[in-house]
């Protein structure tokens, strides 16, 4: 699993930085340029969805590329770095074991052990509450907030801010899909849906790329997609489908489960 991260080239990061704010302040323009007229109320609502899904990919790719996948010495920013990137990525679910049985568990926010999980069903909603309540909360300082102060108009932020809760909520449960696809069997057929999963896989293999993960617009504009996997990669780590159809155990460390089943379907996984 590949953990350096390369900058992004000068003139396509310029580039997306400037499609992103160009985008954004014509969107904002026109909800202040429709005030008074029938298109007020209309204009606004879209212009707050796509502004917040505009900001949510921005805020995904930035967050999860510069503070998920890299390692800070800063104490907090290096327990989130040991729990998504070594815990996450590592010891639950390497490229070797994509995904497993039963309920979701996630990683306590409070938790050094990178191999513990969740054992009640409170802590993994506090968890879960912490993931999407951190987005939200991020979101109102840098989408939500800086909307209403431009504009002043209140229907863009009523827009802005539910979008930010239902796609904060969707990114949580569509990630749980795709890690513990028994759970939310009804998704596993939707056409995005394969989408998101075979691109979060080539996630999960190659860090630097497909960093986004509900909202892969960032991907497009500042060159970190990836569509397929290699060859060497699929016969070293297998397919899509394949994982699929061999769920591997209950959420404990991959190498354990790997172990016991032995064989060619064993390989050397390092946590650190």
């Amino acid at each position: 699993m590949k953990s350096k991260i390369k900058p992004v080239e000068k003139i396509q990061f310029y580039t997306a930085c400037s499609v992103l704010l160009i985008t954004i302040s014509f969107l904002l323009i026109i909800t202040i340029l429709t005030k008074g007229t029938l298109l007020y109320v209309g204009t606004s609502i879209l212009s707050g969805i796509v502004i917040t899904i505009i900001g949510l990919s921005l805020q995904e790719w930035t967050v999860h590329r510069y503070l998920y996948h890299r390692y800070h010495k800063n104490f907090l920013l290096k327990h989130i770095y040991t729990i998504h990137h070594i815990g996450h990525h590592s010891v639950i679910f390497p490229p070797e074991r994509y995904v497993t049985n039963g309920e979701v568990k996630r990683h306590p926010i409070f938790e050094n052990d990178v191999k513990e999980l969740g054992k009640s069903k409170l802590s993994n909603i506090l968890t879960r509450l912490s993931h999407s309540g951190s987005y939200i909360l991020l979101s109102c300082m840098t989408i939500i907030a800086p909307c209403w102060f431009i504009t002043g108009n209140g229907i863009l932020l009523t827009s802005t801010l539910v979008s930010t809760v239902i796609i904060c909520h969707i990114v949580v449960t569509v990630h749980d899909a795709i890690h513990y696809p028994s759970q939310h069997p009804y998704l596993q057929n939707q056409k995005w849906f394969k989408f998101l999963d075979n691109h979060h896989l080539i996630h999960h293999i190659d860090t630097e790329k497909n960093v986004n993960f509900l909202l892969p617009i960032c991907d497009f504009l500042f060159g970190t997609i990836r569509f397929s996997l290699s060859d060497n990669e699929i016969n070293k780590y297998g397919t899509l489908d394949i994982a699929k159809k061999n769920l591997l155990g209950h959420s404990e460390p991959a190498k354990e489960i790997l172990k016991k089943r032995g064989g060619s379907q064993h390989r050397t996984i390092s946590y650190f």
